[in-house]
């Protein structure tokens, strides 16, 4: 249980860099979805 709730902190944490750090940083915003696994 607490292994799936740290998963899912983990896939919204990542999603929120993905929409929110391309309005402040592009280089930061290119690095995290080329090493991310999900989809953008």
């Amino acid at each position: 249980m607490l292994l799936t709730l740290k998963v899912i902190a983990a896939e919204l944490f990542i999603i929120l860099l993905c929409t929110y750090l391309p309005k402040k940083d592009p280089d930061v915003s290119r690095f995290v979805r080329n090493n991310s696994h999900l989809p953008n």
